[in-house]
């Protein structure tokens, strides 16, 4: 069946535009807003007007923010990563650089090394 109906077919009323799926015409309309009186075509110069309600989620871009994450951090070759206070696992390190020396006590002290194997180390 083709689309578009003619309303009054009987006697050559006007054509209104349909699209028939599954032996059932739906009517076709362009959406339009404005006060009473007024009809403004929704287009990409002018947008249908909406009213945000409830809640949405935001993207930001954070600071000097504490963030927990899970999952993988990638830091590329421009990037630095000022400070990391704790780390679980961490795979695929390529490279360190401008690493400083740590004495036997001071390694063993930030890993917290009880003495008693800090005393067979030599």
């Amino acid at each position: 069946m083709a689309d578009n109906t003619v309303l009054n077919a009987g006697s050559g009323g006007d054509t209104i535009a349909t699209d028939e799926i599954a032996g059932i015409k739906h009517q076709q309309v362009k959406v339009e807003w404005g006060v009473d009186g007024t009809a403004t075509p929704v287009s990409a110069a002018n947008p249908m007007p909406v009213v945000q309600t409830g809640t949405h989620a935001v993207n930001a871009t954070l600071g000097a923010e504490t963030t927990k994450v899970i999952g993988t951090v990638n830091i590329a070759a421009a990037q630095t990563l000022a400070t990391v206070t704790t780390v679980g696992t961490v795979s695929a390190v390529t490279a360190i650089s401008n690493a400083l020396p740590l004495a036997r006590t001071q390694l063993a002290s930030s890993l917290r090394i009880p003495a008693s194997i800090l005393a067979t180390w030599t």
